[in-house]
């Protein structure tokens, strides 16, 4: 479906708050404007605008199409009326080892939050892959970067593959948790359409709230005892119908809230 039929079953199902991805649109001036109007229209709010940038690339050329991309980024997010930008760091790449990737990282996060900063945004940094999938390793980023512009988009299922548990990382991240992404992955079985290998050499497969391994409605509930006043997006990346999930994992979701 296109954007603004994705705002307007968000809007049937319920939704109050929506994200938006770059990668579904063209990020025209025309789309931006169309989009800002329905939204608005319906009641709705965007609480994130979320890039796919990738700070780990072989050469300089790649590295400042990622930085132009969290900038851009940057850019429609104030033109939505939204203040947070979910991005991404660095993955690792052959011919590049881990502490330069790490490195690039840095210094990419370290750019992107200034120009956020300049804007009245914030980057949410998405727990994601073998460089910054733990809540140890974010702490380290974050306190590296040392920007009031830079937090955290907290995946909840991220944290399976890369070893850690959602329910020990919130502990030690809250602070700088500005965003949440609601989903879940369980040990893979055979028939499974898609499966990622973790840190342990195990293979994994996405779920939804309440079928995977993290104990989703103790989540809920250490969110709401910390004070938690943000947004948990749903992010539906099961196998099977997507609207029909959608609509299982919304109800399913509300349930669980404390």
């Amino acid at each position: 479906m296109s954007v603004t039929e994705f705002v307007r079953t968000s809007h049937d199902l319920g939704v109050g708050d929506i994200e938006l991805l770059n990668v579904f649109w063209k990020e025209t001036d025309g789309d931006i404007r169309n989009v800002t109007h329905i939204v608005r229209d319906l009641g709705l709010s965007i609480s994130a605008y979320d890039v796919g940038n990738d700070f780990g690339g072989t050469d300089r050329s790649e590295f400042q199409k990622a930085l132009d991309e969290v900038r851009r980024g940057v850019d429609v997010a104030g033109r939505l009326d939204t203040n947070i930008v979910r991005v991404f760091g660095a993955e690792p790449k052959k011919g590049v080892s881990d502490a330069e990737a790490l490195n690039l990282m840095l210094e990419g996060l370290s750019a992107g939050a200034d120009y956020a900063g300049e804007h009245g945004i914030k980057l949410a940094l998405e727990n994601h892959g073998e460089l910054y999938g733990t809540a140890s390793q974010l702490v380290s980023i974050l306190d590296k970067v040392g920007s009031p512009h830079l937090g955290l988009n907290f995946d909840v299922g991220n944290f399976v593959p890369a070893g850690d548990d959602a329910n020990s990382a919130i502990d030690k991240v809250f602070k700088h948790v500005l965003h949440v992404h609601m989903k879940d992955f369980r040990r893979a079985k055979q028939g499974d359409e898609e499966t990622f290998t973790g840190r342990d050499s195990m293979k994994y497969t996405l779920v939804g709230p309440g079928e995977g391994k993290t104990d989703v409605p103790e989540f809920m509930r250490k969110l709401a005892s910390l004070g938690y006043g943000g947004v948990v997006s749903l992010e539906n990346e099961s196998a099977g119908d997507e609207l029909d999930n959608t609509r299982k994992y919304l109800k399913v979701l509300r349930d669980m809230m404390p």
